[in-house]
């Protein structure tokens, strides 16, 4: 099959699935090869991995966002638990901080959950 691989392809890439054309593309790496590119449709196997795929970019997107919020938070809680004589307000944010950290570790970890259940097949 000879169809153009999509340009997320990356010259690093030997293989890649294109989940919106249903096409597995594969590098050839043989040294006289210049980089051909081959291309398959999907197998009935890789059509029922799409959701799997998707479910964890969905994963791969949140983390993207969740760990640099996380650090900042747990870098902010830990600065807190350096003032050795914090005034009400200063404890007001602390607490303010440290529950908006469990409650955004506590969201992390129950989308986490619920996709693990998804791709091992016994839903939570």
């Amino acid at each position: 099959m000879n169809e153009t691989p999509p340009a997320s392809m990356t010259e690093d890439d030997f293989d890649f699935y294109d989940d919106a054309r249903e096409l597995y593309f594969w590098r050839d790496e043989r040294a006289d090869s210049a980089g051909v590119v081959y291309s398959r449709p999907y197998t009935a196997e890789e059509v029922a991995g799409k959701v799997k795929r998707a479910q964890l970019d969905g994963l791969r997107t949140e983390a993207e966002t969740a760990i640099p919020y996380l650090d900042a938070r747990i870098d902010l809680s830990l600065a807190y638990f350096e003032n050795p004589a914090p005034t009400a307000e200063e404890t007001a944010a602390q607490i303010k901080n440290l529950s908006d950290l469990a409650a955004y570790s506590a969201g992390t970890l129950k989308r986490m959950i619920v996709v693990l259940g998804e791709l091992t097949g016994r839903p939570v």
